[in-house]
């Protein structure tokens, strides 16, 4: 993948982190009813009970992977792209600081996020930073008169988006099996 766009990626999902972080100092009650509303539609949309399993982790899996795919279907707009990856940032930076501003320590707030995080966040970035080089290469090759170079870089999809399946679902199965516990032993201090 060129490098810009994993770099862009990155850039607009930083930006939407700091956003929402910033949210419950300028409205606590948005960022309660934000907050609240996300709680919701994570614990509907998985259909599971949020207690460790390999239940919940495939269910995160099979969430997670229809985000990914969705991305990519909508990849040749590069705006669908870019929007996944700073609505994702604004909802981890509200949780995050919302959750410390409840007076959760930061140190419980980290262990909820970066066992399974670091490879869930790096896989979904570069899978949207992929999804944007796709519509970037589409309209490109579209306007050249030619969908050859777009065409070669779908085909080229599958080897290059595997490694980044799998690791969202080792995420998935360090989410549902090993970040609770890493959470409990944490609040144990």
């Amino acid at each position: 993948m060129k490098r810009i766009f994993l770099v862009l990626t990155t850039l607009v999902f930083t930006a939407g982190f700091i956003g929402g972080c910033l949210l419950p100092f300028y409205s606590h009650d948005t960022a309660e009813h934000l907050v609240n509303l996300i709680g919701g539609a994570i614990r509907e949309r998985l259909g599971v009970e949020l207690k460790p399993s390999v239940q919940l982790s495939l269910a995160i899996f099979f969430n997670n992977l229809k985000v990914v795919l969705l991305t990519l279907a909508f990849g040749f707009t590069i705006i669908g792209p870019l929007l996944v990856a700073a609505g994702n940032g604004a909802i981890l930076g509200l949780v995050a600081s919302y959750s410390v501003l409840k007076g959760y320590s930061p140190l419980v707030v980290a262990a909820s996020i970066l066992p399974h995080g670091v490879l869930e966040l790096g896989a979904v970035l570069y899978v949207i930073g992929f999804s944007i080089e796709l519509g970037w290469n589409f309209w490109r090759s579209a306007l050249k008169g030619s969908l050859g170079e777009y065409k070669g870089l779908l085909r080229a999809a599958p080897r290059r988006l595997a490694p980044a399946v799998l690791a969202i679902f080792v995420a998935a199965l360090i989410e549902g099996l090993v970040t609770p516990v890493v959470v409990a032993w944490v609040r144990g201090f």
